[in-house]
């Protein structure tokens, strides 16, 4: 199929009915996928929901509605996922097209078609929702209703001989949709949302680990996710219970599919912000150099993933500080031989690197500075410990009353150490890994 149409006045036409005007809705082509061009993938969200609907019919009766899914969730043109408003517009079509399709559930499959339908609205709904507070209530209430109709459809007396043919797969959307909820709480940084996301993933986790080896791969995923909530970012067992699986899936995605594949891409988003948030600067810096071109190449400047990549590599290279005084800076470079560091802000508490108003570059120095966790850093003047003069590392911690970093190096031969401020110094610029 051709999806790149283009009017006399050069807008983009719909690639289904080639038209470039208003469909009878009033809206014009959208487009949010990973389609090239300046007329690729254009579609009237009209045209793409009667082509879900064609496709779905003739595929309806697949027990795994995974195919259906992915006539409502992907482009058929590039082969990547919706994003955004026009993902969310996609799934509330479907969850309208199920409904009419199966006005009565007295079916495993009436009942496992609705359940996939809410949970790919729960996938949309949650691709915003870290700056959509009504997103994540709807969320909840979608993961919710998908909980309440499992829970129904396992307890309808007249379907238990039917059953257990779909069992594999009730079990995963049981999974999925605990999980869910799970994510979504996570996101409210409180502490009663954050045992609310504990004892959904639990529960995702223990769904998934009653279907034996067939779910093994989904409970070890909401394993780490349990760690990694409850054991809190600076622990070192978070580092190692919660980021080790993850490198071990990133690294499993590339054997399978390749470092290009989609699969790979997004394993390797979700590994870095693991390192990142475990303080891993140097390992998630140099993941996420990589794979931003990959990203660029297979997705597209404009995709959610690219941007996130983007947001989060530009906050691993800014090299922020603390001043003994108060106030978020980002370190620039060193002068008068790395006694004077030259400082931008200040910079707004968040995930982002914002100035706040009135921010400038001052010169200060050295010894006035807490360098943030996660920095790269290298060991300088150390003399029971000379050998360790210049290798590369990056901070975990500050011990405000010995004034110490703890450092881990890059090369794992080599043992964390306690090093006082004025040993260290920021590494602007990552050398080649060796």
């Amino acid at each position: 199929m051709s999806s790149t149409n283009k009017s006399k006045d050069g807008s983009p036409s719909c690639w289904i009915c080639l038209c470039d005007e208003p469909d009878d809705d009033g809206k014009l082509p959208v487009r949010d996928c990973s389609c090239r061009d300046d007329s690729a993938g254009y579609a009237h969200l009209s045209c793409l929901v009667k082509y879900a609907q064609t496709k779905s019919t003739e595929i309806l009766n697949n027990p795994n509605s995974r195919s259906l899914l992915d006539v409502w969730r992907t482009c058929p043109n590039c082969e990547q996922k919706y994003q955004h408003d026009l993902a969310l517009d996609l799934s509330n079509s479907l969850v309208a097209f199920v409904e009419k399709m199966y006005p009565v559930f007295n079916t495993p499959m009436a009942y496992l078609a609705m359940i996939a339908a809410l949970q790919t609205k729960i996938e949309a709904l949650f691709m915003d929702s870290f700056h959509r507070i009504d997103f994540r209530l709807e969320g909840i209430k979608t993961a919710n209703r998908s909980l309440a109709l499992i829970k129904e459809m396992k307890t309808n007396a007249s379907l238990v001989d039917e059953l257990g043919s779909f069992e594999q797969i009730i079990v995963d959307r049981e999974g999925m949709a605990y999980s869910q909820l799970g994510s979504f709480y996570t996101l409210d940084r409180t502490e009663a949302s954050k045992q609310k996301a504990i004892y959904y993933c639990q529960m995702s986790h223990d769904t998934y680990k009653s279907n034996g080896t067939l779910s093994l791969q989904a409970a070890k995923t909401m394993e780490t996710t349990i760690k990694m909530l409850k054991y809190g970012r600076s622990e070192e067992a978070c580092v190692q219970q919660g980021v080790a699986p993850m490198r071990e899936l990133y690294k499993k995605r590339v054997r399978e599919s390749g470092m290009d594949s989609t699969d790979a891409i997004f394993a390797a988003t979700t590994l870095a912000r693991a390192l990142h948030l475990s303080f891993h600067g140097i390992e998630a810096e140099r993941l996420l150099t990589k794979y931003l071109p990959i990203s660029r190449r297979v997705h597209g400047e404009e995709h959610s993933i690219t941007k996130e990549i983007e947001q989060v590599l530009s906050k691993g290279t800014a090299r922020l500080v603390v001043l003994e005084c108060g106030g978020r800076f980002q370190a620039l470079r060193y002068e008068d031989g790395g006694d004077k560091c030259v400082l931008y802000g200040p910079l707004q508490e968040c995930n982002y690197i914002i100035p706040l108003d009135g921010a400038t570059s001052y010169t200060v120095d050295s010894s006035s500075l807490l360098i943030m966790n996660a920095t790269p850093v290298v060991c300088q003047g150390l003399v029971k410990g000379a050998h360790l003069n210049g290798k590369l590392a990056d901070i975990r911690s500050y011990d405000k009353n010995k004034e110490r970093y703890t450092i881990y190096f890059e090369d794992t031969k080599l043992k964390p150490v306690a090093v006082k401020k004025e040993n260290v110094r920021i590494v602007f610029d990552l050398p080649d890994a060796e």
